[in-house]
Parts: C-alpha cells; structure tokens; sequence
C-alpha cells in the first residue's frame, strides 16, 4: 500500500522540475595521495643587488722574512763631504844643500836683503831686491834707487764694469801680473802687488780710475783681478846703508 502511494506521488510529478537541496556537510578529508615526480630546474633568477662591504678584519699576525734579493745598480756619487781636520805636521826632512847666491851689501860689508843681478839699458847694474814683506823691488845700485819692477807699463789700470767707476774695482794686466811684484798702476801714484793665489778672469772694462778721476772708456774685455787680491806697497827705505853698494858671491853648500 505504501510502494502504491509513493508510485502514485511519483507519477503525479512527472514533468514537474525539482528544487535542488541544500548542501550536505563536508565529508572527511582522505588520506595523502603519492608524492608526484620532480618537476624540471627552473631558471636562475635575476642577480640581486651587491651588499655593503663588511667591516674590515684585524691584520694578520706578520709573516717571515722572505730571502733578500739581488743588490740593486750603484746610485750616483753623492756630493764630497767637508774636508777632515788637518793631520799633524810630518817629520821635517834633511836640509836641501844651498845653492850659489848674490848677496848686495853696503860699504860697510852689512848685506842688504837682496838677491840677483840683471843688466838694465846703459849696463847700470841693477838687482832684484826683497822688501820685509816678501815684495819683489829693481834696486839701482848707483844711487840706491828703488823703484817698482813694473813703471806704469801699459794693461796697467784700475778698472770698473760700470761706466762711472762704480761697483767692483779690478786691476787690469791681471793675467800676466806675478804675485808679490810691485807695479804701478799707470795713471796712479799707487803702487800695488798681488797675493798669491789671486785668481784672474776675463771681464768687460768699461771705465778707468785715474789721478785726475774717472775716466769713460769703450768697453772691451779685458784680463784682470780683484783689486782686493792686491796690496797697497812702499819702496823700502835704505838711507841706512851707506855707498857703494856691491853685489858678492856666496857659494852653495
């Protein structure tokens, strides 16, 4: 009787369309399936950017010595040092024998401090006479004259770079000047002699001190010295030795 009412209500709703129900509740989760195969390497990614640089590290203890290597090529000369002081005196050697010498004395035999004999015009007799100071005088015997070896002799002056005798004064003839020979400067009454070791140098003369002041002259390179290489001399004074003075061999020995 039942199956007829269900059959029956069945058959009433034929071609009718049915509201779908609500959701049931979910049902239980399943167990795990199986892990799949490895899928393929992807490509790298882009590069990222670079980080700060990290704080520096402590230095390392040091490490040993390697071996030395070859000497390097010799440097230049360096500049000479001072010179060293000077060592003591050496032991002094064997008298040298004498040669012969002349020797001028005066009336009385007194001998003049005098050396050598030469022939001036007129063979007056004449010497080379040396002062105190070591300076070379021509020593007339008759008249005991004495008088500078060198007389005004031309290349003789005193000269100036400047054109009004200012500045450095020079001595001109100084190549051919002998040290400790007295001369006279030409247009002077002085009389001068170099020092010894007094260095000479080629310079252009554009002026000339004479007795009467400075005189301009057209310049030109001359020969000369320092005027403060040379010393300002006297004739030596032989009123003391009475005439006639005679020269005298003294032989070596």
């Amino acid at each position: 009787m039942r199956s007829v009412m269900v059959a029956a209500a069945l058959a009433g709703c034929l071609g009718c369309t049915s509201q779908k129900g609500e959701q049931g509740p979910g049902g239980l989760n399943g167990s795990d399936g199986a892990r799949g195969a490895q899928g393929t390497r992807g490509e790298p990614g882009a590069r990222g950017d670079r980080g700060e640089p990290g704080a520096l590290g402590e230095a390392g203890a040091q490490g040993a010595s390697g071996e030395a290597g070859p000497p390097g090529p010799t440097g230049p000369q360096g500049p000479q040092g001072d010179a060293g002081a000077q060592g003591p005196p050496g032991e002094a050697g064997a008298p040298a024998m004498r040669g012969p010498s002349v020797v001028w004395r005066d009336a009385n035999g007194t001998a003049l401090p005098a050396t050598g004999i030469h022939l001036e015009f007129g063979n007056s007799l004449s010497t080379w006479f040396f002062d105190g100071n070591g300076v070379v005088w021509t020593l007339r015997a008759a008249g005991k004259l004495v008088s500078p070896v060198h007389e005004g002799i031309t290349g003789t002056f005193e000269g100036y770079e400047s054109a009004d005798c200012t500045g450095t004064a020079y001595l001109g003839w100084g190549k051919d000047l002998p040290p400790r020979v007295s001369t006279r400067v030409r247009d002077q009454t002085i009389i001068r002699a170099r020092k010894p070791a007094s260095p000479s140098s080629l310079r252009t003369m554009c002026s000339v001190m004479k007795s009467s002041g400075c005189s301009t002259e057209p310049c030109a390179l001359q020969w000369v010295i320092d005027l403060a290489d040379t010393i300002v001399v006297s004739p030596p004074d032989l009123s003391g030795y009475p005439e006639p003075l005679y020269p005298e061999l003294v032989p070596g020995g």
